[in-house]
């Protein structure tokens, strides 16, 4: 059974203590280009998740940074 973007945004970042951009969410192994839509169903099921803005290299827009606030 695979496990859904959701669960792997959770195991693969947050559980770890790392942030996560929608720049990192496209690659694997989330392999998503929608980040803050599973960012709210995360936040509908209870976890408290924070945003800050960066703007990473080789950029000049801003984008946002998603962390889990315990």
């Amino acid at each position: 059974m695979s496990k859904n973007q959701n669960m792997l945004i959770l195991e693969h970042y947050f559980k770890k203590g790392k942030t996560i951009n929608p720049i990192e969410a496209r690659e694997k192994p989330v392999k998503s280009i929608r980040l803050a839509a599973r960012i709210h169903d995360l936040k509908v099921k209870g976890y408290n998740i924070g945003k800050i803005m960066v703007t990473l290299d080789n950029s000049t827009t801003p984008v946002a940074q998603y962390h889990l606030i315990k």
